[in-house]
């Protein structure tokens, strides 16, 4: 070999090294000598191998620590996984392993224990849930109240004002008026973001979504008071109670028939009339016989 081909071996020999990740000596010149020695060792006749020199190298000086750490990793989860998959091989599929069909799975869950113990299906038995459930007018006036205290007025000036008219809304929300509840809630929520104070029904007609019939109603919170409004408002609901109750009561008085008419009804009050007559005039005939 001459030099430049010995040169050529020597750096290939050097990067295999680096590529193993072999600790050579820091002096570059010390590591060409190992090389060099290594190579020649393991000639035979002109020709050298470098594979073997890479491992009389690897021997001598050995691996760096960091990546020998990296290979045992390595080699213990292969080992892990050999042996995982022996295992798999080896034992006996149970009946947990084995998937059952998605009927079966259906029945099994459709067989509870109607007695509540869970001793049939071996889960514990659901516990019963607890009907504690606060009264619809309690649970309007928290919601009432939440949204008040939740809401501040952009002007305090209304703030007083919002809130009766949230009042009111949560009031007929709760006797099942919905649309008035809605209505209420939604002057409030004008009233809320109005920057100017509302002092009259005309000015609040002027804010989205404000209507006559809640500037009316404005108006009339804004002289009265709201104590004023809320008994009205009470007052309105008892009378149509009681309207409700009274033809409810009594169906037939307000109800006439389909195919009388008018002159029908004077006829009939004629001939009642007629045969009052007719029985007064046989009463005085029999006093004169008499």
């Amino acid at each position: 070999m001459n030099l430049r081909q010995t040169q050529r071996v020597l750096a290939e020999l050097i990067t295999k090294c680096q590529e193993a990740h072999v600790q050579l000596p820091v002096d570059p010149f010390e590591s060409m000598l190992c090389a060099a020695e290594a190579l020649r060792h393991s000639r035979t006749g002109q020709n050298p191998h470098i594979d073997d020199a890479l491992e009389e190298v690897k021997q001598r000086y050995g691996i760096e620590p960091t990546w020998q750490q990296h290979l045992d990793d390595e080699a213990q989860k292969q080992e892990n996984r050999r042996k995982r998959g022996r295992l798999q091989k080896t034992q006996p599929r149970t009946r947990s392993s084995v998937k059952k069909p998605s009927n079966t799975k259906r029945a099994a869950t459709s067989e509870t224990d109607t007695t509540g113990s869970g001793s049939d299906t071996g889960k514990k038995p659901k516990k019963a849930k607890k009907e504690t459930m606060a009264p619809k007018g309690a649970t309007d006036s928290k919601r009432v109240q939440s949204i008040i205290a939740n809401n501040p007025a952009k002007n305090s000036a209304n703030q007083e004002l919002a809130n009766e008219f949230v009042e009111l809304g949560g009031l007929e929300l709760a006797q099942g008026q919905t649309q008035k509840g809605i209505s209420r809630m939604t002057v409030a929520k004008q009233l809320r973001n109005a920057d100017e104070p509302i002092e009259s029904g005309a000015q609040a007609r002027e804010l989205p979504r404000v209507g006559p019939s809640a500037a009316a109603k404005i108006d009339e919170i804004l002289k009265q008071g709201k104590m004023a409004a809320l008994q009205e408002y009470e007052d309105e609901q008892e009378e149509e109670r009681d309207s409700a109750g009274s033809g409810a009561e009594n169906p037939d008085l307000s109800i006439e028939s389909e195919d009388a008419t008018p002159e029908d009804n004077e006829d009939e009050h004629d001939e009642e009339m007629e045969w009052e007559d007719d029985g007064e005039n046989g009463d005085d005939e029999e006093d004169e016989e008499i």
